[in-house]
């Protein structure tokens, strides 16, 4: 029996036979895919849902009664798309009636919901996609694999993480569905209007994956998320599309990859930058992905000249996991209540302290410095700081997590650059600029950048005036030691 009242399907899945064709185990793409979501969806929701599929083998594919009928009394309609798919008639005509249908009702969204939830199988041409499903996010069932240049079925793939991811995205289909289910079945519940708009620019396939996790987690977040349509290719509809979904928006958000882009006819710029140079946004994110394969030369020319001057009000997030882009997107837009707005820290009164708050110091390193740094860790506690490093043995959500909350914190920063790279460096440098917009109340009463072995040409030529640099031989020197923590309140449990 169907959660969704007035419905006898919670889900209708629609799939070409050539998908499910037995594998090794006798099972079928498909099977696999319907088991495991029903089951993740039983578990998001606390109650079984019912999910209807066609199981019969058919030497053709036939657009029985039968089929009609589930239809029409399905709440949701989940789409494994796939090249035989769209070579399907049948499939066509289930896709099409059920939008038809529940367009005429009145009924084809719940609140920001759509009733279609695309399942990518594999690559399609979205231009044999009606207008109105491409409009609909999907999630990826594939990757592109680099070296052979080949499109590769997550559950046919030999990498050994595939089969990890693939039941991680259909976790992510079933978490929407669970959502939109449980808004059906409560109609009482209206559902609440968006809490703003947001402008999360078209990007090109390589970027593809982590703009949807974004887009996902946003929708999720009750804000609504533009441009939500297909991507126009003519310069014109392109730049209108782009202006109409700007107006109102209250973050822009940019993912940049390895590929330029398509250029427009008529444009000397891709899509990608056309649309960041239009970004009219009171905030916006730039997010240059971690891949470490080569980007291309237009690309990479780009990128050198946003790295060098990034647009005004803009947060430059580079070799940072998607994880750590949403966390940012988020503050973005979700400060805390009793956050200043950003850049507003500067100017603030710092709080007064308790005569026992303990001086808290936020030691930043690379990983591979944690044993260079352990003596400077012992000699600031002695002298009764208490003292934090990065996480390094946890996921990539929780250790972005962790270092920003010490960031908004701690009394003062020390960063040592000893075996980090260049751009490990940059990505520090860019959170203490920020960190104020997200949820600091003071400035820091001490920061510091102490500049470690082994020597390199990037820390020779390495030049800023945002906060004071030292050379250090010796890691617990007392003169450059002493001058930082001379900018820091005397701690509670100093030694006497």
């Amino acid at each position: 029996m169907a959660i969704v009242p007035g419905f006898t399907n919670d889900i209708f899945v629609s799939y070409s036979h050539i998908d499910n064709a037995p594998m090794a185990d006798g099972r079928g793409w498909v099977d696999v895919f319907h088991e495991h979501l029903q089951n993740f969806v039983n578990v998001h929701l606390g109650r079984r849902i019912s999910v209807w599929r066609d199981k019969r083998l058919h030497g053709g594919e036939i657009f029985s009664d039968e089929i009609e009928q589930q239809l029409r009394a399905s709440a949701v309609l989940v789409s494994v798309l796939s090249p035989g798919y769209v070579n399907s008639t049948w499939c066509n005509r289930e896709l099409l009636g059920f939008t038809d249908t529940a367009q005429k009702q009145g009924r084809l969204r719940v609140g920001n919901l759509p009733r279609v939830q695309k399942v990518l199988r594999l690559p399609v041409d979205a231009k044999v996609l009606p207008e109105l499903i491409d409009q609909f996010m999907g999630t990826n069932f594939y990757r592109f694999d680099e070296a052979s240049q080949r499109v590769r079925d997550l559950l046919l793939d030999d990498d050994p993480r595939a089969m990890q991811i693939f039941r991680a995205r259909v976790d992510d289909v079933a978490q929407y569905l669970a959502r939109l289910i449980d808004a059906m079945a409560n109609p009482a519940i209206v559902p609440a209007p968006p809490r703003g708009r947001v402008f999360v620019a078209w990007c090109t396939a390589d970027v593809a994956v982590e703009r949807e996790m974004l887009l996902r987690e946003l929708s999720a977040k009750g804000w609504q998320v533009l441009p939500d349509g297909p991507m126009p290719l003519d310069s014109q509809a392109l730049r209108a599309a782009v202006e109409q979904a700007l107006q109102g928006t209250q973050l822009a958000v940019h993912l940049l990859g390895r590929r330029y882009g398509v250029v427009p006819e008529g444009e000397d710029s891709s899509v990608v930058q056309l649309q960041c140079e239009a970004a009219t946004a009171p905030r916006r994110v730039l997010w240059i992905g971690p891949d470490e394969l080569p980007r291309e030369a237009r690309m990479a020319a780009w990128l050198e000249r946003l790295r060098r001057e990034p647009p005004p009000g803009c947060d430059l997030l580079e070799r940072q996991s998607v994880e750590a882009l949403k966390t940012l997107v988020l503050a973005r837009l979700e400060p805390r209540p009793d956050a200043p707005a950003a850049g507003a820290a500067q100017g603030a009164a710092a709080p007064l302290r308790a005569a026992d708050a303990a001086v808290r110091i936020y030691l930043v390193c690379d990983s591979a410095d944690t044993e260079t740094v352990a003596p400077l860790v012992d000699r600031l506690f002695d002298a009764g700081y208490e003292v934090s490093l990065p996480l390094f043995d946890a996921d990539d959500e929780t250790t972005r997590r962790e270092h920003l909350e010490s960031l908004r914190e701690v009394d003062g920063v020390l960063t040592w650059w000893g075996n980090g790279g260049e751009g490990w460096l940059r990505a520090i440098l860019r959170d203490l600029e920020r960190v104020a917009g997200l949820g600091r109340q003071q400035p820091f009463a001490a920061r510091l950048l102490a500049v470690g072995a082994p020597a390199n040409p990037a820390k020779q030529r390495f030049r800023t005036r945002e906060l004071p640099v030292v050379a250090v031989s010796d890691v617990t020197g007392e003169e450059w030691l002493r001058n930082f923590l001379a900018e820091l309140p005397r701690p509670a449990h100093a030694a006497k």
